[in-house]
């Protein structure tokens, strides 16, 4: 982008936000303040192909979904590392939610 197109650009941004020239391009965005992002802390595996490892859940929900939506497995989680074994649960694939974090496994 060239300056002409920035000074054009920055000229419509203080318009549309009814500040001068100067203010707009001193502008600083207050940081966000910190939020924790479940979607990166959760986490959910699979060994021995039956057995549900979840960290970082200590007092949310474990639900295993069949395919087709039916709810197969309901547990509380009551420790930061857990596992649950599933091998009562017929071969396929399901969905496996945990608090707001789900993810689609395969049970041998």
């Amino acid at each position: 982008m060239n300056k002409t197109t920035l000074k054009i650009l920055s000229l419509a941004f203080a318009m549309m936000l009814n500040v001068n020239l100067a203010e707009a391009s001193t502008y600083t965005p207050e940081p966000l303040p910190a939020i924790e992002n479940e979607m990166e802390q959760v986490q959910i595996s699979v060994s021995n192909g039956s057995t549900i490892h979840v960290k970082f859940a200590d007092g949310k929900v474990l639900e295993v979904y069949s395919i087709t939506g039916e709810k197969v497995y309901t547990q509380r989680i009551d420790s930061p590392s857990k596992s649950y074994e599933l091998s009562s649960l017929p071969k396929g694939f399901y969905l496996v939610k945990v608090g707001d974090v789900t993810r689609k496994v395969f049970l041998k």
